[in-house]
């Protein structure tokens, strides 16, 4: 995959209208949906990232969590309108800091066994958390707070999952993974 980027291929304006997304199959909108919340996600726990960047994941994994499910099991106009909203918020922090580990291992997954992107990220992604989780200063961590700011980003990330432990976001995610 080669990425494009810079000021000028960002657009000016956006439109996002839910009643596009009305007849996507429901494994399609768990793809994009978890795309999208791993987006947030690696954006959030990025080295590149930025306040502004962990805003916008923020908001993003907020509304993902609580609407996946839903998109995928009993859409209804309000939570694709959601969805929408939190993809286009995670794609603002992920242009800021860029993709991380699951991004980069999910591409391999889809080239050799043709799984879709967004299902490939989110079978990657969990396993990104519990590395990091575990890693401590002899693991060439490289926020510049250190284990410290390691771990509140990690409580905060665990906080959108309304969980308190790395276990408990992992049962989180494959239960997630699961209903979707």
């Amino acid at each position: 995959k080669y990425s494009i980027s810079g000021d000028t291929v960002l657009p000016n304006y956006v439109i996002l209208d839910p009643s596009l997304t009305i007849t996507m199959p429901a494994y399609l909108t768990a793809c994009t949906g978890f795309d999208a919340l791993c987006q947030s996600i690696e954006s959030f726990l990025a080295v590149n990232a930025t306040e502004k960047s962990r805003q916008y994941a923020i908001a993003a994994m907020k509304r993902l969590v609580a609407n996946i499910a839903l998109a995928v099991n009993a859409p209804s106009y309000y939570v694709r309108s959601e969805m929408m909203l939190a993809a286009n918020l995670a794609g603002k922090a992920i242009n800021i800091s860029k993709t991380t580990a699951p991004h980069a291992m999910s591409y391999g997954i889809t080239s050799k066994y043709g799984v879709p992107h967004g299902h490939a990220v989110a079978l990657t992604l969990y396993q990104f958390v519990r590395y990091l989780y575990m890693c401590d200063e002899t693991k060439y961590i490289r926020y510049k707070g250190g284990v410290t700011e390691k771990n509140s980003l990690l409580a905060e990330l665990f906080s959108c999952f309304d969980v308190v432990s790395i276990d408990e976001f992992i049962v989180k995610w494959k239960d997630l993974m699961r209903i979707c």
